[in-house]
This record gives C-alpha cells, structure tokens and sequence, in this order.
C-alpha cells in the first residue's frame, strides 16, 4: 500500500475513443481499487494486515501512506480514538536491530543469524589509535629535506606521519569531472586564484593582461558571470597590493639557493620573494598559525645561512593583519630543536596541533592568562563548537589520536618549545587603508 502503488493510476492511450468520451458506467482503474480495499477490509473477521514502505532507505526520513491508508487512520482517530501510534508499527532500518530481540516490544523476529549481528553491538569497544607504539627509526633519506616540506610536516605532524612513512591516504580523491555548469568558484579555487592574481600584480603585471589566459583555463565560470567575477577580484586584489606596497616597493634581491648541514640534516631549497628589508610572504588570505609557522621556519634558515647580516627581518602579509619576524641571534639553535621535534614525529604521532598549540602558547605569553586557563581555550579549539570545527575533525589527527585527549602534558610541551620563540619574534605591523580607484 506504497503511496505511488495503490491505488493504481489509469494511464490513458491516445487512441482510446472511450476515455477521451465517458460515460456513466465506465470502469476506472482507481474506482475499482478503491472499492477492493473497501471489500478487504470488510471480509476480515479477527485481523486486518495492511504494509508499506514508510520510511526512507536513506535517511529513513517518513514516507506518507497510500491516500486510503490515510483515510483509514483518520477514520480510526475520529471514531475510536486511537492515534496513529497506536495503530501503526514501525519497523526499524536494518533487520538486526536489537528493537527485534528485546522483552515487551512490539518488533521480533526469528533470523538467529540477525539476533547475532545484533548483539555484536552491545560487545562493541573504544576504536584504539592506529599507532600504539613508536615506530622504528625511519631511512636516513628522511634528514634530506627541502623548506618547503619541512614547514608541511609542522602544518600537520600527523598527516605527514601517515603519508610518508606508512603510505595511508584518508582524503577522498574525486577522479571524475563534475559534468555540471560552473556558476561559482569553490574556496579553494577561489583562494588559488586570487592568490595568482596578487602574485601576478606584485611582479608588476596588468591583471587585464592574463584574463584570456585565465578564461581559457576553466578556472572562472562561463560568460558574463566569470567576468564580473574577475573584475571583483581584480580590485580586491589591486587594493591588497596598494595596502601592502609600502612593504614591497623595495629593491628586490636574487633567488637565494639554500643548503644548510644542521645536525646530521640536510636542508635544501631554493627561496624567492627576498627583498633588501627581508624576506617578504604575501598569502591573499586571514592569517592562521600555520602561515606563521612557515615564515618562521623560512625566516630562521636563512638567518642560519646570513648569519653575517644581523638585521635580517622577515615579513608576512595577510588580509587581515601583517607580521614582522625581527632578527634571530640562535637561529642555529632553534633549528635544532625543530629538527628533533620533526625527528621524533617521524616514528609516533606527535603531540603538535598548529591552532591548538598557537592558542595555547598564545595565551600565556600574549594574555598573560594562567595555564590551566589557556589549556582550557586550546581544548575549545580542539574539541570546536556548534558553530565551527574542531582541530580534531582533522581525518588524520582523528585516526591517529582516536577518543583520547592528546592535549596532554606533551602538547604543552612541545607547543611551548615551537610557538614560544616565534612569539618572542614576531609582533603585527599596521597596514594602510587603501583606497580603491573605480
């Protein structure tokens, strides 16, 4: 008695004379039916069955009745009283739900096999974290190691861990073309290409220039909408750069080519946007921990490698807020204590998350609040809230660290060991309001 089954519908054919023309005594397909259910439910004598599909095999959302059904219960609720809760039975999503083999329900059955299935659930335990103990000591090849992947490892120590040295991918690749019109740009798109955008109009370049090449790529939807589009971002980005042009308009020196031996490691790379203020890294987008984290990492290598020029001074250039990175006296040191650090989370997951960490450092250095106190803040950042994620829905923190806590006395630890000397180093710098030219 499904709503789209019964009763049934007359599908009517183009040549037939007799359904375009009716007459008084015609037969109709839903008449009959409707006068068979009248004639089945009068012919029972101790019970009446009726079934149908009521809930969805997907989200098990309610699905209404055949329309007699309905007017069966509203006839039952109007003479009798009965609610449709009464009346009604509803069965459960799988056959092994433990609704089936509990004392005083309305629902059993007799599958064993089922009764089974469902007691397995009351023997279920606590998922234990994939790596329960420290792994052995990974290949020497690992102590070669570029900027770039060093400031990776910090942005998630975990994720780093798996992918590397146990070759496990938890992100979901998507290996087929969306075949749908694109009317918009998703975040990371959108990120991706104003970041080009700016790069673009730092090297001096007219963003007019380079919209045929960015057309033709797909990158923007099709039409007048990819170009209004275009044309909005082209003056958020004209305005970022303005605002930050007092911090660019220096002379800009040669690619620098790293090569550092620092304790039986090998850090290599090769490092642009070096201006004769500095080290200068302009990210189109709020400023988040790990962006620090990785101009700090760039900042305290090349004043490994510069260690004649003192006054060395790194900056970062964000939306929202600008940072200034002031000389290091033992960058050598620091870098020590990074490369132990990256070390270790190389055979066990490492007690380091970037937003946890930051705000918990953070906190004690900057608010000057009590330590159990800013451990309470990191824990909000973790575990999030109704209205943002947590750090912990991360897949690969989550696989690694399960249920636990891991804000543990190593997080603190290891936290104040990488975020205290960045703090110590790093102050926001005031940028001007630009004012945009239509």
């Amino acid at each position: 008695m499904n709503t789209d089954a019964f009763p049934r519908e007359t599908k009517t054919l183009e040549f037939d004379l007799m359904t375009k023309h009716p007459r008084v005594g015609d037969r109709n397909r839903k008449n009959d039916d409707k006068y068979l259910f009248l004639e089945a439910l009068l012919s029972a004598r101790n019970k009446f069955y009726i079934s149908y599909v009521g809930q969805s095999i997907r989200d098990n959302a309610r699905i209404p009745p055949s329309v007699l059904v309905s007017e069966l219960l509203d006839c039952i609720k109007e003479g009798f009283g009965c609610s449709e809760e009464q009346v009604v039975i509803f069965h459960r999503l799988q056959a092994f739900s433990p609704e089936y083999f509990k004392n005083n329900s309305d629902l059993f059955s007799y599958s064993y096999e089922n009764f089974i299935a469902s007691s397995k659930i009351f023997d279920r335990k606590e998922a234990l974290p994939l790596i329960s103990t420290r792994l052995p000591e990974p290949d020497k090849e690992f102590k070669d190691l570029s900027i770039k992947m060093l400031s990776i490892f910090f942005n998630n120590p975990a994720k780093y861990l798996l992918e590397k040295r146990l070759g496990i991918y938890l992100q979901e690749r998507a290996d087929v073309l969306d075949e749908r019109e694109n009317f918009r740009l998703d975040h990371l798109g959108k990120f991706m290409l104003e970041q080009e955008l700016v790069t673009t109009r730092l090297s001096g370049s007219n963003l007019k220039d380079i919209y045929a090449s960015i057309k033709a790529s797909g990158e923007l939807p099709h039409g007048k909408v990819g170009e209004y589009i275009y044309n909005e971002m082209s003056l958020d980005a004209e305005d970022f750069v303005r605002k930050i042009n007092d911090h660019t308009k220096g002379l800009r020196l040669e690619d620098l080519d790293v090569e550092l031996d620092i304790a039986g490691f090998r850090i290599f790379d090769h490092v642009t946007d070096v201006y004769e203020n500095g080290l200068i890294q302009t990210i189109y987008a709020n400023t988040k921990p790990k962006y620090l984290l990785n101009t700090w990492i760039y900042h305290l290598i090349i004043s490994a490698l510069l260690e004649d020029k003192g006054s060395l001074r790194s900056f970062l250039l964000c939306k929202d807020a600008a940072w200034e990175f002031t000389p290091v006296i033992s960058a050598l040191d620091i870098l020590k204590s990074l490369l132990d650090i990256y070390w270790k989370g190389m055979s066990a997951p490492l007690h380091f998350f970037p937003v946890s960490s930051f705000e918990y450092v953070y906190q004690i250095l900057q608010k000057k609040q009590t330590q159990s106190a800013s451990l309470n803040v990191a824990q909000r950042k973790w575990r999030g809230s109704d209205f943002s994620r947590g750090e912990s829905e991360d897949p690969y923190f989550e696989r690694c660290f399960g249920k636990t806590n891991p804000l543990d006395k190593d997080f603190e630890k290891i936290s104040m060991n990488i975020f205290s000397p960045l703090l110590n180093h790093c102050s926001e710098i005031i940028l001007k309001t630009p004012v945009r030219y239509q």
